[in-house]
């Protein structure tokens, strides 16, 4: 099964991808905004995304000839909530529940909540008190940094939800 791994992990990326991108088209827009809209970033994201995924499935495509099963010598224990795979299909589940929650809640506060579970499923140790606590600092800093910065530098409309 590792053998493929590659190759299944490319194939769901870009099926997450076109999940990502249909539920970006969701956001809605102003009539006045052409081009620079509040679904141009996420429109990014996702195509950045499925040129990886593309290179990913490529690759693994092409390295299943020429896999060699790993001895398991070079295992290393993770003491973190995720752990390879997981970790990767846990940040699309937080990628795909964060579109989906943009729009009702609004950018500042579902940002925050991403990044927070983000860093959570990231972080390779026992997460402690004090970690989540700066986590959390981190996330709203960074949250209502970029929400400045897209909305007064770049005038682009971010949702604004229950803020409204």
């Amino acid at each position: 099964m590792k053998k493929y791994m590659d190759t299944i992990w490319g194939a769901a990326i870009l099926i997450l991808c076109a999940l990502m991108f249909y539920a970006t088209s969701q956001i809605r827009t102003f009539a006045a905004m052409h081009g620079l809209d509040s679904r141009f970033f996420p429109h990014i994201v996702a195509g950045v995304l499925a040129v990886l995924g593309t290179i990913l499935l490529i690759r693994g495509l092409t390295n299943v000839k020429n896999y060699v099963p790993d001895s398991g010598e070079t295992k290393k224990e993770h003491k973190g909530l995720s752990v390879g795979g997981r970790c990767v299909f846990e940040t699309f589940v937080a990628i795909f529940i964060y579109v989906t929650i943009i729009d009702p809640l609004g950018f500042l506060l579902s940002t925050v909540v991403y990044l927070i579970a983000q860093m959570i499923i990231l972080y390779p140790e026992k997460l402690t008190k004090k970690k989540l606590i700066l986590f959390v600092v981190i996330s709203i800093v960074a949250s209502a940094a970029i929400y400045y910065i897209f909305r007064n530098v770049f005038y682009l409309m971010l949702p604004a939800g229950i803020f409204g």
